[in-house]
């Protein structure tokens, strides 16, 4: 909620682009669902 009006306080690049902006109050409600299913395959916490 609050990070969508907060700054970068690092010097930040982005890599690429996201199809979805996850800190805006405008995303989908299953796109976070969807980030938590990925973020969970990536990293080896799926079940």
């Amino acid at each position: 909620g609050l990070r969508e009006f907060s700054r970068a306080k690092a010097i930040t690049r982005q890599r690429f682009p996201l199809p979805v902006d996850l800190l805006s109050f405008s995303r989908p409600a299953a796109a976070f669902d969807a980030l938590a299913r990925v973020t969970g395959l990536l990293h080896g916490r799926h079940r």
